[in-house]
């Protein structure tokens, strides 16, 4: 199990995105140095969470 995936039992999940967000999403982790699609997802995924806490 990778380093950043808790301890917790992981659950997987199946989405369909668009083209287009597949790019961002690959783009996004590209310019942060985030080799794996699915950590990038799951950083993008922590970071909304957070923002929408916030508010």
């Amino acid at each position: 199990m990778p380093d950043d995936v808790t301890k917790e039992k992981s659950v997987r999940l199946h989405i369909y995105l668009p083209q287009d967000e597949i790019d961002a999403i690959d783009n996004w982790g590209f310019k942060n140095r985030i080799r794996a699609r699915t950590k990038a997802i799951r950083e993008l995924v922590k970071k909304g969470l957070e923002a929408d806490e916030s508010n």
